[in-house]
């Protein structure tokens, strides 16, 4: 069986700063940044050297260290391991979500996620070292985007070259994200999430590299009964419209068992897990389920765009 030309993937860098703006998810506490808790207390440090979570340190030189050194340590990482300098400057044509695109448009949707949850996740911290709300999420946004465009800057300098449709998403993905923490009804009516399962090749060993395993994932918008006046006071508050797309066959390590690679767009109706969760008093839960969407917990019909 033959497989349409598929380009070389790029940069596997992107799982290395994925991996980071998710640990950071967590780390952040982004349920902070949906103005949810008492507002945090100044740390003490013991240290004769300030910390830069503690308070000896003002608001202001906390940002721009950490962000100096998130962007200097994505540059230098680049330099020693991406083969930036290796190249002269050129621009790469991705074609978007195309058939014939390295992943079917997949990695599209996973920039997009990558930057709104490094939005979410430096805006939130942010404002728990002083910032103002509204300036948090701006200066989280911005944050997010310049981490990112930094790398697509630097692959502009290696074989993968600068992709102006990463550039794109990447900047959709940082609005996002400051657009659900400054307006409350945008967050409580729709959700951008991530589902995800190992892929056939994954579960078999023939790559650990789950973070581009993107024949396990999915990408979808999940629009809340919650959301609408008309069902928030009603059992439909715990139902949700879910609107997704997600890739099969694209990785050499496991398009033998889904066939020639394809699109896949989909829709279903799902639950409210996150309002379940925070309702009951399970922020951190309900938090990292405005994000995530488990497995099995939708019904959904599935339309393959490239039969």
């Amino acid at each position: 069986m033959n497989r349409p030309a598929i380009r070389r993937p790029r940069c596997r860098g992107w799982n290395f700063v994925r991996m980071i703006v998710l640990a950071g998810l967590l780390a952040a506490g982004v349920a902070r940044g949906q103005g949810e808790g008492p507002e945090p207390t100044a740390e003490p440090t013991s240290s004769k050297w300030p910390r830069l979570w503690s308070s000896e340190w003002p608001k202001e030189k906390k940002l721009e260290v950490l962000n100096a050194a998130v962007i200097g340590g994505m540059a230098t990482y680049g330099l020693l391991f991406w083969g930036y300098g290796g190249h002269s400057f050129q621009v790469v044509d991705e074609r978007w979500l195309s058939r014939g695109s390295v992943h079917g448009g997949a990695d599209k949707f996973g920039h997009a996620f990558s930057t709104y949850v490094g939005a979410m996740s430096y805006g939130a911290l942010y404002e728990k070292w002083g910032y103002e709300r509204h300036l948090a999420s701006r200066y989280g946004a911005l944050s997010s985007f310049a981490t990112f465009f930094m790398i697509e800057f630097g692959d502009a300098f290696s074989r993968h070259g600068f992709s102006v449709e990463d550039l794109i998403v990447d900047a959709c993905g940082a609005l996002w994200g400051y657009l659900r923490r400054e307006h409350p009804a945008f967050r409580e009516l729709v959700d951008f999430r991530v589902a995800y399962w190992p892929s056939w090749g994954t579960w078999r060993g023939y790559t650990s590299d789950y973070i581009s395993d993107y024949s396990g994932f999915k990408y979808l918008l999940a629009f809340k009964g919650a959301g609408v006046d008309a069902l928030a006071s009603t059992w439909m508050k715990y139902l949700e419209l879910q609107l997704g797309y997600y890739t099969r066959g694209y990785e050499s390590q496991d398009w033998c068992y889904y066939g020639m690679p394809h699109r896949v767009v989909y829709a279903g109706i799902g639950v409210n897990l996150s309002a379940i969760f925070r309702e009951r008093g399970w922020r951190k839960t309900a938090t990292f389920l405005d994000f995530y969407q488990p497995p099995l917990t939708s019904l959904t019909a599935d339309w393959n765009i490239d039969r």
